[in-house]
Order: C-alpha cells, then sequence, then structure tokens
C-alpha cells in the first residue's frame, strides 16, 4: 500500500486518525487492558540461524575528542579539528557499531538471576525493536567481505546474510532522463551504507496500538547514536528516510516473516551512508534517485530465529505503516514534488502564542576565536565521546531537588538542536561571520518546563531554535502540570526541567504527504538521543517520557492546529536503586565498562 497523495486536510487523513486513536487520555490510564504476558515476551535480539557468523575485534578506537566537539562537526566544517579516520574494515565496522547499537552493560536484581542488558542507543522501555544491517562495497572487500551483514548484538559479532555487493548496485545511477526534475549529479557510492529496520511485535508486545509511535522514537535514537558515532571515527554520515518500502525490504532481506513460526518481517525504516570527509558530497544529493530494483539472483543465507512463541497483530500498527508506506511510484513522484520545491530555509510560525521578552541562552556555538569567554564550544566532563556514549543511561527516578545552571541548559539545548544531514532535514551550515550557525529546516518545536535552573526563572519557554533564546509563555511554577501531563510520573517534576517536543505535522504532510509522521518522530528521537548525551557530559540525568496525556499538552501550549506533541523529556538528578547491580556488557574487555574484565576472571 502506499502513501496518499497531499490532498484534503491533515485530519482527513488515515495516519492523523491512527494518532487521534492512540492519544491518551486520563480515563485510558485507568481502564488498560489485560497485563503483560510474560510468558510470550519477545527475544530482545535478533539472530539468523544457519548466517555464519564474523568475528569482530574487541581492541577498540577511543577519541581524543569529547561529546560537544565531535555535535560541532557533525555535518558542518568548523574550528574543531576533523578526527583521524579508522580505515574501512572490521575495525571501523566493530568501532561504529560499540559505541553506536551495542550493549552498554547488565542490569541485576541482587541475590536473583534476573537481569537485563542496557544499550548504548535509548529505547522506549527497553525493549530495542531497532535491528541494524550494514551494506558493505568495494571498500570492504579485504575484510569482511562486500555483502550483506546483520549486526547481532547480544554477541557483538556480524551475521552474513548475502555474498552479493548490494552497495554498489543500489547506488548506480538510473535514467534521469525519465525522471524529471531530480538531479542528475553523479551520486557518490558511500563506504557504507546502514539499514535500520524495525520489528514492530517487541514494542506492541507492552505498549499495544500506541507502540508504533514508540518505534520511530527508537529509529531516531538509532540514527542519531550511529551518526555520532561515525563522525567520532572520521566519517560525515547523510540519512535517507523517501524511499519505496516494499523494494527496500526485498533487498535487505527483511520480509518472511510468519507468526504461526514465531517470527516477524523487519520494516526497514531509514539507510545511513557513511563517508570519508574527502569524499562527501556537499551538493545536495538527498533527491538523487537510488535503484531500488533487487539485485538479480539475490539470496540469502540464514533465517530468522523464534522472536516469540506467538507474534500478536495489532491492525491499527499495520494500518499506520501501510499508509506511510511508499510505492516505487509513490516515491518517485515525492522525489519529484521535493527536487521542484526543496525545503524551506527555516522552518515558518510557531507552535503557538509566545511573550515579545526573550530570554538569550548563553552563547555556545563554536569560533574559530572566542570574544570576552563566550562563543567557546561547551565543557565536557568527559575527555572522550566514547566515554559519554557508552555511559548513557534513562533516569527512573530523580530526587526532587538538584538545581542546574543556565550554562547547562545552554549546553544541552544547543547540543540537542545540532541538526543532521537527511532527505528530510537542512543542518547547519557556516555563516559569513564563520560561526556554525543554523538556516536549518526542521519540523520538531521545544517547549521547556524551567523548575529548578538558576539564572532562569521558573516557568514554561519556547526554545527559538535559530537565535537560540527562550520566550516565556506563562510565569510560574509548571511542576504539578508537568507531573500530570507526563501520565502523573514524578519524574517530570522532581528533575530540574522538563521538555515536551512539538511537531508540526500540518507541514510536515505538505511536504512529504503521510510518511511525514515517521520523520517528526525520527526527528523527535534524534533530539531525544543527543538530550541523553549532552546531559552525561554535563554529569546530568535525565530520561525519555513517551507516556503523556496528548490533549492536556496540547491545550495547555495552545497549539494551533497541525501541530501535536509527540515526546516528553526530564533531566536532573537521578536516585540509584541500591536493589540493582551493575554488570559488564560482554565476555571481553570493553573501555568504560563498570567492573569489566574476562569472563574467567569474574566471580
Amino acid at each position: 500500500m502506499s502513501s496518499n497523495p497531499t490532498t484534503g486536510s491533515l485530519t482527513d487523513t488515515d495516519i492523523y486518525g491512527y494518532h487521534r486513536l492512540t492519544k491518551h487520555t486520563v480515563e485510558s490510564l485507568f481502564s488498560r487492558g489485560p497485563g503483560l504476558d510474560w510468558a510470550n515476551q519477545p527475544d530482545p535480539f535478533l539472530r539468523y540461524d544457519g548466517a555464519p557468523a564474523v568475528e569482530l575485534p574487541a581492541d577498540f578506537t577511543v577519541s581524543r575528542r569529547d561529546l560537544f566537539q565531535i555535535l560541532a562537526i557533525l555535518d558542518s566544517s568548523s574550528p574543531v579539528p576533523v578526527p583521524e579516520v579508522v580505515p574501512c574494515g572490521l575495525r571501523l565496522l566493530s568501532d561504529l557499531l560499540f559505541y553506536g547499537m551495542a550493549i552498554s552493560s547488565w542490569k541485576q536484581i541482587k541475590g536473583t538471576n534476573h537481569r537485563w542488558a542496557l544499550r548504548v542507543n535509548a529505547s522506549s522501555g527497553n525493549l530495542h525493536p531497532t535491528e541494524t544491517f550494514l551494506l558493505c562495497g568495494r571498500e570492504f572487500e579485504a575484510e569482511p567481505g562486500a555483502g550483506l551483514y546483520h549486526y547481532r548484538v547480544d554477541r557483538h559479532v556480524l551475521e552474513r546474510r548475502s555474498d552479493q555487493d548490494i552497495l554498489s548496485e543500489l547506488w548506480s545511477s538510473k535514467d534521469h532522463e525519465v525522471i524529471a526534475g531530480l538531479s542528475a549529479a553523479p551520486l557518490p557510492e558511500p563506504e557504507l551504507a546502514i539499514c535500520l529496520g524495525s520489528v514492530f511485535f517487541r514494542e506492541s508486545w507492552k505498549y499495544r496500538q500506541r507502540a508504533y509511535r514508540y518505534c520511530q522514537h527508537d529509529l531516531g535514537h538509532a540514527l542519531a547514536a550511529l551518526m555520532v558515532s561515525a563522525r567520532a571515527l572520521g566519517y560525515r554520515s547523510a540519512a535517507r528516510a523517501i524511499f519505496p518500502d516494499g523494494p527496500a525490504a526485498e533487498i535487505f532481506g527483511m520480509t518472511g516473516g510468519n507468526r504461526e513460526s514465531g517470527t516477524q518481517s523487519i520494516a526497514p525504516l531509514c539507510i545511513l551512508a557513511l563517508y570519508r570527509e574527502d569524499r562527501f558530497p556537499e551538493h545536495d544529493v538527498s533527491m538523487s534517485v537510488l535503484d531500488w530494483s533487487s539485485p538479480a539472483g539475490q539470496e540469502f543465507i540464514g533465517s530468522p530465529a523464534r522472536l516469540a512463541s506467538e507474534i500478536v497483530g495489532y491492525p491499527e500498527i499495520e494500518a499506520a505503516h501501510a499508509c506511510t508506506s511508499l510505492s516505487e511510484e509513490a516515491y518517485l513522484e515525492l522525489c519529484q514534488k521535493l527536487a521542484s520545491t526543496g525545503l524551506p530555509g527555516v522552518s515558518e510560525g510557531r507552535p503557538g502564542p509566545v511573550e515579545e521578552g526573550m530570554v538569550p541562552l548563553v552563547t555556545v556555538r563554536p569560533r574559530s576565536e572566542p570574544e570576552n569567554g563566550q562563543g567557546v564550544i561547551p565543557e565536557s566532563l568527559q575527555d572522550s565521546v566514547h566515554e559519554t556514549v557508552r555511559s548513557r543511561r534513562s533516569a527512573v527516578d530523580m530526587d526532587g531537588r538538584t538545581s542546574i545552571t543556565i550554562e547547562d541548559l545552554s549546553a544541552i539545548l544547543w547540543a540537542a538542536t545540532t541538526g543532521f544531514r537527511a532527505d528530510f532535514q537542512v543542518a547547519r551550515g557556516p555563516n559569513t561571520d564563520g560561526i556554525v550557525g543554523r538556516k536549518p529546516f526542521y519540523l520538531v518545536h521545544l517547549y521547556i518546563y524551567a523548575h529548578r535552573v538558576e539564572g532562569l526563572a521558573p516557568g514554561l519557554y519556547y526554545l527559538d531554535r535559530e537565535s537560540m533564546t527562550l520566550s516565556p509563555v506563562m510565569v510560574g511554577d509548571q511542576r504539578e502540570f508537568a507531573r500530570g501531563a507526563s501520565c502523573f510520573q514524578d519524574i517530570a517534576m522532581d528533575g530540574a526541567f522538563a521538555l515536551s517536543m512539538v511537531a508540526d505535522m500540518g507541514g510536515g504532510y505538505e511536504l512529504f504527504s503521510q510518511r511525514f509522521y515517521r520523520l517528526v518522530h525520527y526527528e523527535a528521537g534524534f533530539i531525544g538521543q543527543l538530550l541523553y548525551l549532552a546531559c552525561r557530559a554535563r554529569g546530568i540525568d535525565s530520561t525519555g517520557i513517551g507516556c503523556f496525556i496528548d490533549g492536556a499538552i496540547n491545550e495547555y501550549l495552545c497549539l494551533r492546529p497541525g501541530f501535536e506533541v509527540v515526546y516528553n523529556f526530564t533531566v536532573g538528578r537521578a536516585v540509584l536503586d541500591p536493589r540493582l547491580t551493575t554488570m559488564p556488557s560482554y565476555d571481553f574487555v570493553c573501555p568504560f565498562d563498570a567492573n569489566s574484565r574476562p569472563a574467567e576472571e569474574r566471580d
């Protein structure tokens, strides 16, 4: 099924019907159905039975640059030196995945055998529906060889699924003469392409119909984690979220799920292309068309292991995915439309009314020469970005006392709104004065509930992402509303500040048809992962909140039609649970792991 053309109003679309159906209300929170079916809990780790394992080296790169230095050059040139490039090969793949998608530690309840894995990329409910597939081309002929691989997270190994050079075939030129209006510029083949797909039942097992939202959030988390990981290893990246879904699923071997056998097809959601700095295409190739015809004679090695004893289907999720999917014809039509109109330079309009007074944030944009102590890159408590990403955690409780400084808030918000190169996003670019500024296009706006920020009066503020200033919306204590709107979770009021991400769904629909729904959640998840990392770099704790009462927030913020809250967040000081103990991530020595030592040396 293909996404419908952009006709009629947003509220008439199938995807907005899904959004409306899955909104939380006070009544729905207290009228939930049966509890979790623990006997049918999905396996958190996918493996392919019969697929050869490719071992990854365990001597990992440790960057000498911190998180904020890496974010300063995530998609732009700046005074910060570019990291040395890790050559293509198994070492690069191991580093990239270890710092982007791997297990970060295990948690265990003391005195029991009950334990669970945490990962470097955040996930709703720690359920991790996102799976990682890699296309290695000519640059990897020496090791591990050209082909398609799946990353098996629990063992930190690759599973070879195809020996065919699918990367070169996918990035081959299409006949631009028959695709009017699309870029005819040569399309450079990347060193590596990563396809992120989602196993919906991992999330719907707990969150039922609303799970489709969370799967898209988690894709954004993973996308940010991999982009940061790639940049720290010397590679730039560009994301493609606009492609024909059926052909992509075939090319990446994601089809063939069977509910009776307890397996599920994987939905391809985004493709990330990685380039060395000297080969990164500065011209916009986001609308250049890839060759989505299936490679001739393509066969896949291995079959997916059982996910659960029973795959419980949700027609609402299936319908939501279908109406946001693109056929090849709809894909080309959307590409032509975007090529002819382009993305706006800056998102137009605000979600709702704000006061004229502006509270400027401390300047934290990179400069070649700092002026009066400002214009510098924020400071990190960790010397290496890799220590920051490996120690990211989601707080489950906060102390309700800790405050942060306006400098902390400024650094966190600057990092979270860095932007990135994608076919649905315009990221930072250097301004004429040499500052790495921003003329971005974005679909997600930020509202800040300031509880305890030194130098900022308690209240509700809107962040102007272009000028990096805060505009007052409401003065006064916001804690009770933040708690109530976040499904009555105390953690939303016990932090130093909370945050609501508001999506411009109307603008997104005009540009991307019903595909917009995935894109706004990707952007929100991307922001969420950078919030996690920036908070960790400043010695502060945080957590995303996917459970919120949609209508209450929309009404409280006085949002105009077409704007909807899609994600909440809270930042403060975590209260640790003394019943839990932390265990190393793998049975080999890992940098920055607590108590990391070989398995034979552990109790």
